[in-house]
């Protein structure tokens, strides 16, 4: 049953277990009647050496799901992954929005005032067209000048 030392085939399921039960677990039974008292509870003896051999064997995976209450709540996770991100959007926007309206307010402000000013503007000119344009229909029509 050996192979040779060249063969790079995987064992057979017979083979696995003749080899644990003839070298990792060996079924001894013990020839005389020894007193349990002298076997030394650090794990220093034979049987320290066959924990380590079965270590070394590989470990199955668990049949049981990984996270029972993530599949439980998927729903709730997926609303939560798109709803948190999307949330997050929503508030810079709005956040954003808000900073640009009290832009466009202060400059609203800074117009009002401008045009106010404009209007003052206006007003006196043509107050002042209308004084140069009576002056000079005053000429035209022989008028003397008035005096203020």
């Amino acid at each position: 049953m050996t192979r040779a030392r060249s063969s790079h085939e995987q064992k057979t399921w017979d083979e696995r277990r003749a080899y644990l039960e003839t070298t990792v677990r060996p079924n001894l039974t013990p020839t005389a009647q020894e007193p349990t008292e002298g076997i030394d509870p650090t794990g220093a003896t034979a049987g320290g050496a066959r924990a380590e051999l079965t270590r070394l064997s590989p470990r199955t995976r668990s049949r049981k799901p990984r996270f029972p209450e993530l599949r439980e709540n998927l729903p709730k996770v997926i609303v939560g992954i798109v709803a948190i991100p999307l949330t997050s959007w929503v508030l810079f926007q709005l956040y954003s929005l808000n900073r640009e309206v009290g832009e466009l307010r202060v400059k609203g402000d800074g117009m009002e005032k401008r045009l106010e000013q404009l209007k003052g503007d206006l007003e006196r000119s043509q107050e002042q067209l209308r004084q140069e344009m009576d002056r000079i229909n005053d000429r035209l029509n022989g008028v003397p000048k008035r005096r203020p």
